[in-house]
């Protein structure tokens, strides 16, 4: 950013309390004729102008409006007391003035006449109009909707297919001779407002006016059962609307359920890479259960804890196969495990001695001494999900691994404490068993610099101090 913006930024910022100011000093010199003459005949009624255009429409809809004119008010008096240095000091100074009224209306007619700001004005009183037919919708006034003209009728369908409205509200609209169908003049339809808006009521609906020939000639520029590959929503009321409408969508075309790109994985597989248990089990309905892998992933998503360790038991390398969401991301699914597995499975897992964890071992990305990462422990570093877990989830891994031997390099070692607020994590770890030797080692590697690394520094030498 430019000085020189920076500058206008704070200028238009600080422009009401320029406009006080302004107002004050004027105030104070009100023995003299000509700052008399400059509040009363230009600050006053121009600010009043200016509060007229901002109130209760006009000018507020443009960005900086309010800021801007009162700067301009500001500049324009101290113009005016600047112009009447020059004029006799006992008459009006009639010339400043006029000079300053000029430069008002210049700059208001400026500002009111720009295309960006009236096609601003133009929307806003079209968003007022169609927040007022909501809410004759809403009251059933059906005698003032049917003086609307159809092009309004039809943005209000639209608007109204993504509100929680009962059917019979709806209805008004399949009275009124209007489908579901017709588009809007970005073409867009009711249907497809309300399939993305979940709205369950609103899709049931549509799909009931509609023929069997208009619902398999039913087509979009994009697959009408996508929000499955995203996290179900939050709340069980959402939810429950949410997998009501997809299954209302593949009642009315089961094919539906087959992506668009035969080459896109399926919505079960990108379900359970993605952890969303809840659409993993909506599925089951609609494609075959799961097997293999995806099978143990469906296991602890449900949380079902024994049969997943049975299996796990029976083949213990099952944790260090790789899983694919079929467009480029892939995880051993022990580190899956780690990433969304619930806490008693998770739990279970780490405790089960079926973790051979130097078998996760890869090296790192940027490190030039060839050191080996362990990717269950970075998996456990970046884990938000169960954020709210005490221990966390990295303490939990890192607790189980040390404990079971794992190898971790200097590197690591001080990745996963070395930027905290205390030595709670440091702590886990000694007390699950690691070295101090290695840690002293490792602690080489901080910086001289640093407060942090001083911090984290002293608290490796208190802590092996004491053992």
């Amino acid at each position: 950013m430019s000085w020189s913006v920076l500058l206008l930024l704070v200028a238009l910022m600080i422009a009401p309390l320029l406009l006080g100011i302004t107002a004050l000093v004027l105030l104070l010199r009100w023995r003299h004729s000509r700052s008399r003459w400059v509040l009363l005949a230009l600050l006053v009624p121009q600010s009043l102008i200016v509060a007229l255009l901002l109130w209760p429409g006009g000018l507020r809809v443009v960005e900086f409006s309010r800021e801007i004119l009162l700067l301009l008010v500001t500049l324009i008096a101290w113009l005016t007391l600047l112009l009447t240095r020059w004029q006799r000091s006992h008459a009006a100074p009639l010339h400043a003035l006029v000079t300053g009224w000029l430069l008002f209306i210049v700059f208001c007619a400026t500002f009111w006449f720009d295309p960006g700001h009236q096609s601003t004005m133009s929307w806003t009183r079209h968003e007022k109009q169609m927040q007022h037919n909501l809410a004759l919708l809403e009251q059933g006034a059906r005698t003032q909707l049917d003086r609307l003209p159809d092009n309004s009728a039809r943005e209000l369908f639209y608007r109204a297919a993504a509100r929680d409205y009962p059917e019979q509200t709806l209805r008004y609209f399949i009275r009124r001779g209007l489908s579901p169908l017709e588009k809007t003049e970005y073409g867009f339809t009711p249907l497809s407002k309300a399939i993305e808006s979940h709205n369950a009521v609103a899709v049931k609906l549509f799909l009931a006016v509609l023929t069997p020939a208009e619902i398999q000639a039913l087509s979009f520029d994009y697959d009408p059962l996508r929000d499955l590959r995203l996290d179900p929503p939050e709340g069980e009321t959402r939810q429950r609307q949410f997998y009501n409408t997809m299954a209302l969508l593949l009642k009315a075309r089961p094919d539906w359920i087959h992506p668009r790109d035969r080459s896109s994985p399926s919505y079960m597989t990108t379900a359970l890479f993605t952890g969303a248990g809840p659409t993993a089990d909506f599925l089951l309905a609609y494609l075959p259960a799961p097997e293999g892998l995806w099978r143990l992933m469906l296991l602890a998503l449900n949380d079902d804890t024994p049969a997943l360790m049975a299996a796990l038991r029976q083949q213990p390398s099952q944790l260090e196969q790789t899983i694919s969401d079929g467009a480029g991301r892939s995880l051993f699914l022990m580190a899956w495990m780690i990433k969304y597995a619930p806490q008693q499975t998770r739990t279970a897992l780490l405790n089960s001695k079926l973790i051979i964890w130097d078998n996760f071992r890869r090296p790192e990305g940027n490190n030039q001494q060839g050191e080996m990462s362990n990717t269950l422990i970075d998996e456990a570093r970046g884990n938000w999900r169960f954020r709210d877990e005490s221990p966390s989830v990295l303490q939990q891994v890192l607790i189980s691994a040390i404990a079971q031997g794992v190898t971790l390099s200097p590197t690591q070692m001080l990745a996963v404490f070395r930027y905290e607020d205390e030595p709670e994590t440091l702590n886990m770890m000694l007390s699950a068993g690691l070295a101090c030797g290695p840690l002293m080692s490792a602690s080489a590697q901080l910086l001289t610099d640093s407060a942090q690394d001083s911090k984290v520094r002293r608290w490796i030498g208190d802590a092996c101090l004491h053992r």
